[in-house]
């Protein structure tokens, strides 16, 4: 086999993986028949950012526009063998990293030149020392908020009180008056539509 045809095959091979994400569902619903899929979710979170991006330039001088989405779309890719952790399931996020760098290894090993990409930027994501992967950060953990609040999805089911969403969401926004704002607008939209505990 030449190396051109052993490339395209690596290639179609992680692309063929990758369209697993479509498959992989989450705790939020596009309606009531049917889960988000971890695939809608990083296009929605990768939106966010494009519709964000002017106003994020402006408060940060330098930022890497390319990198946010690349940050945004590989950051939920190893949910295709580790599937999705709920934010306030305590209990599971215990096991999630090593999960989650289990299924990098295997994800990377598929097609390994762009396996050390992928692998460089999701660690870039999850630790969160850039200014890109905070902003990416930032609109992964906005996103399922948009979400609950479009389909009335309530968190009350789940007793997830505005004091519990503000700990574990606000964290992730308060580098940016750009995220923190739009986290009090949709914050009391929640109040308002009586989608969450006091």
């Amino acid at each position: 086999m030449s190396q051109d045809i052993e490339k395209i095959e690596k290639m179609y091979q992680l692309i063929m993986e990758i369209n697993k994400l479509k498959l992989v569902f989450r705790n939020t619903i596009t309606n009531p028949q049917r889960n988000e899929s971890t695939a809608e979710h990083s296009w929605s979170a990768s939106m966010i950012t494009l519709i964000l991006m002017n106003e994020l330039k402006r408060e940060f001088k330098g930022v890497d526009e390319l990198k946010i989405i690349k940050l945004v779309l590989i950051h939920d890719v190893v949910e295709i063998y580790a599937g999705d952790v709920l934010a306030f399931d305590v209990k599971a996020r215990k096991d999630k990293e090593k999960v989650e760098l289990e299924a990098l290894e295997k994800l990377s090993a598929v097609y390994p030149s762009f396996g050390i990409e992928l692998d460089s930027l999701w660690h870039e994501f999850e630790e969160r020392k850039s200014l890109e992967a905070k902003i990416a950060k930032a609109a992964d953990a906005i996103c399922p908020i948009f979400q609950r609040l479009q389909t009335k999805q309530s968190y009350i089911p789940f007793d997830i009180s505005m004091a519990q969403l503000e700990k574990t969401k606000y964290p992730y926004f308060q580098f940016s008056k750009t995220f923190s704002n739009l986290f009090e607008k949709l914050k009391a939209d929640l109040l308002k539509e009586q989608l969450i505990l006091l």
